[in-house]
């Protein structure tokens, strides 16, 4: 049987996850209704100026189709950290609290997304990567129409970093899974133990 102090420690961590899946929910909300707009008003501005123009557009007609980035990226950021901070605390829970078999959500909850599915949270990134490679096709296929004189070695470079760095921003999403933060509280639990075998 769990003590009464465990007990209360499985409630608050539970309400801490729920806060934590909450504010999860909370700013991806925001941030599509941030970014949706946004985007499409650069789109509809880009067109526009295509549209209006003789000749050929200029690069400023390119980049300004990656400056949702500049607002993508750091809600990328937030979200994983959100997502690390339920990770953590439910593998803690996993790990500290359902050893003895009296709580068994966390445990239970991990078999089933091995079997039946992925995180319910990774629709958010995808949806990201969704909006991510709208920006990125179109500064590309903007490009294509830019005069050969118009093209500057240093101006392109820059842009391919500033891509790489958006696509390594969100490959570091998938980075840190369940299973590593069960592998690494069960090393820190086998640490506790010794210490206070050996005290």
């Amino acid at each position: 049987m769990s003590s009464t102090a465990e007990l209360e420690e499985y409630k608050v961590l539970r309400e801490e996850v729920q806060s934590r899946v909450h504010g999860f929910i909370q700013v991806f909300t925001i941030s599509l209704l941030i970014l949706v707009p946004f985007i499409s008003g650069i789109i509809i501005y880009w067109l526009q100026s295509r549209a209006d123009m003789k000749a050929d557009p200029s690069l400023f007609y390119a980049y300004i189709l990656l400056t949702p980035l500049l607002i993508l990226i750091p809600f990328a950021y937030f979200l994983t950290s959100l997502r690390k901070d339920i990770f953590r605390c439910g593998t803690y829970i996993q790990v500290f609290l359902e050893g003895n078999g009296d709580f068994r959500w966390e445990s239970a909850l991990s078999e089933f997304r091995k079997i039946y599915g992925r995180e319910t949270i990774e629709p958010a990134f995808l949806i990201y990567w969704g909006l991510f490679l709208i920006c990125s096709g179109l500064f590309g296929y903007s490009l294509y129409f830019l005069s050969q004189s118009s093209w500057n070695l240093f101006v392109i470079l820059f842009a391919a970093i500033l891509l790489l760095i958006a696509y390594l921003d969100f490959r570091r999403v998938r980075t840190k899974t369940r299973e590593a933060f069960c592998n690494q509280w069960r090393n820190i639990k086998e640490a506790m133990d010794k210490r206070r075998i050996t005290s």
